[in-house]
């Protein structure tokens, strides 16, 4: 097992673009168990450097059709495989490697390619993966993330 951590905008990323619980929910499975492995068909390295996995568990790779997807009330049905998780991974780790999920792409945006991928910014913020420790969700994604309180020093003194 190894530590897998959602950015907020990744979390944002999942909330609105994927519109169904059950691909979400895969999505989520897909993050747990493939990010640390070898990506074969189903993934790869962006030019930038970031990593990129279809949604696909590795237990569905050799049948994909087999996988449930998430039925929408005006249109059609949502595979978790339409979509991709955009990351960055340590290559370097020999035991645990600590993956940084920073997006929820569709592969239309995939295919459009990774100078346009995140024009927020948020790729500028995340140091190699060796610093995942700023500002990550551990855990499943959840509703939107809280707001932080800003706390004030107590006593006197500058």
């Amino acid at each position: 097992m190894y530590e897998v951590r959602w950015t907020h905008p990744a979390v944002a990323d999942l909330h609105t673009k994927v519109r169904t619980g059950p691909v979400r929910k895969y999505l989520f499975a897909v993050a747990q168990s493939a990010l640390n492995r070898h990506a074969g068909d189903w993934g790869g390295r962006l030019d930038n450097g970031l990593w990129w996995r279809r949604g696909i568990t590795p237990q569905d790779e050799a049948d994909p059709d087999a996988i449930r997807g998430g039925d929408v009330d005006n249109g059609p049905g949502e595979m978790p495989y339409e979509f991709a998780l955009v990351y960055l991974r340590s290559v370097a780790a020999q035991t645990s490697r600590p993956v940084m999920v920073l997006g929820v792409v569709t592969n239309l945006e995939l295919v459009a390619g990774s100078a346009g991928l995140f024009d927020d910014g948020r790729t500028a913020h995340w140091p190699p993966p060796h610093g995942l420790h700023h500002g990550a969700h551990h855990g499943p994604p959840h509703g939107s993330p809280g707001r932080r309180r800003a706390t004030r020093r107590r006593g006197g003194g500058a």
